[in-house]
């Protein structure tokens, strides 16, 4: 549910006792909606000069889009735009993140917009649809080139999930795309965003590897994966 209800008073309670503890990093598992409003309400507690930092996942990559101008000044804590309350959180993707994988999507953006307006990147939707539609165009292909049909079934598409890695791994706009034999990717980067109440928007942090360290040059998927 999106609705507000009577959560703020809820975060009120909950930021005051953040304040009394030694906590310095909140995990926060919710909508955008309430994150924003939780933010705002531990942003508003006087907790003596304490910083906080809030982190969710990427079920908030609209976040940004919530915030109003006056919500920006509440979290840059007046005009002094230094935060008591730094919100992070995943995105599984963020066109600073791979530059030059994304210049083809650019392209793409500048010459088809038609109707559908401006496109933004920062919310990763676009970037995802993408690669996702550049990941089967790639299992097509090699399905395609293994039978003597002119359009392949959906099971020999499918069975190219587990071949769409090492010299067939799809170089997406969001990262380098491998598959397990599962069909879900290996080692997939995510992008680490911050609400910026400098810029009024999201700026980019850095990639985070599940694996803890990047995909090989080869990108392998180990056996163990699945």
């Amino acid at each position: 549910m999106t609705e507000k209800g009577d959560t703020g008073n809820d975060f009120s309670l909950i930021s005051h006792n953040i304040c009394n503890s030694e906590a310095e990093t909140v995990y926060f598992a919710g909508r955008p909606t309430h994150l924003r409003l939780f933010a705002l309400k531990l942003a508003e507690v006087p907790c003596e000069g304490k910083r906080y930092t809030v982190v969710s996942g990427s079920g908030v990559a609209t976040l940004d889009q919530y915030m109003s101008e006056r919500d920006w000044e509440k979290l840059a804590r007046g005009g002094s735009r230094q935060s008591t309350v730094r919100v992070q959180y995943v995105a599984p993707a963020h066109p600073d993140a791979w530059e030059r994988e994304l210049r083809e999507l650019r392209a793409v953006v500048d010459t088809t917009r038609g109707d559908i307006g401006p496109v933004q990147l920062e919310d990763s939707r676009t970037i995802l649809v993408y690669d996702g539609v550049r990941t089967i165009a790639e299992a097509v292909f090699l399905a395609n080139a293994q039978t003597s049909e002119d359009i392949p079934s959906r099971n020999r598409v499918a069975a190219m999930w587990s071949r769409l890695e090492s010299a067939h791994r799809v170089v997406g706009a969001s990262g380098w795309i491998c598959l397990t034999n599962g069909g879900n990717p290996y080692d997939k980067p995510v992008a680490v965003v911050e609400l910026d109440p400098r810029s009024r928007g999201l700026s980019y942090v850095g990639l985070a590897w599940p694996e803890g360290k990047p995909q090989p040059a080869e990108c392998v998927v180990p056996s163990r994966s699945d």
